[in-house]
């Protein structure tokens, strides 16, 4: 309960979660894209490694979740059009979205909660 309490102290903005209030928090530590991809120690090499171990073990997931026969072993939400969303959003906010607005559903996902691919 000690810990608690330093925590509570320190993040004021817990006191008002806990009272079931509606909260606006902004993250102090954010920072912009530029300044994040300096800081990252992730590049483009990383990226297709994974992409190339992903689709090495897709015959092993395909064997074992046979759910995704369907996308041979690859585990990936659908992504769909949802043009009634962008109608609202320009209904509400008076904008004028063009293109298509897409959802990807990670609810959807064959075996997993989330995989971001």
């Amino acid at each position: 309960m000690e810990n608690f309490n330093i925590i509570m102290d320190k993040i004021p903005v817990l006191e008002k979660l806990e009272q079931a209030e509606e909260v606006l928090w902004i993250n102090p530590e954010k920072t912009d894209f530029e300044e994040s991809m300096w800081e990252c120690e992730l590049g483009q090499k990383d990226v297709e490694d994974a992409e190339q171990r992903l689709l090495r073990f897709a015959p092993l997931i395909q064997k074992y979740f046979p759910e995704t026969q369907g996308q041979q072993g690859l585990i990936e939400s659908p992504l769909v059009e949802i043009e009634i969303m962008k109608q609202r959003i320009n209904e509400k906010y008076k904008s004028n979205l063009e293109g298509n607005l897409m959802l990807k559903e990670d609810s959807h996902l064959a075996i997993a909660g989330s995989v971001k691919g």
